[in-house]
């Protein structure tokens, strides 16, 4: 008798843990990784120059130097040599 209860508990323990309600399903983690477009400023470089080096084909230089302004915060076109400008 005591073989005929633990084979019950063993069915059992299968049973729940292969039932569609258990909690031991794991779901996948899904991470997303940006990379964010950066510039060192040398001697020399202008907003004006690394817009016309980065923009988009076909995409106007003005309209790039105010995303690379509004992108870093920058209220003026002054540059200084080692800053570092995120690109839109």
């Amino acid at each position: 008798m005591g073989t005929v209860f633990s084979f019950g508990a063993m069915v059992q323990a299968y049973a729940a843990s292969s039932s569609p309600t258990s909690n031991n399903v794991s779901t996948p983690t899904v991470s997303k990784v940006v990379v964010q477009e950066q510039v060192v400023i040398q001697a020399g470089d202008t907003l004006w120059d690394i817009a016309a080096d980065h923009k988009k084909d076909g995409e106007n230089i003005r309209s790039y130097v105010d995303k690379v302004k509004k992108k870093n915060h920058l209220t003026t076109s002054s540059l200084k040599e080692g800053q570092v400008l995120l690109l839109p």
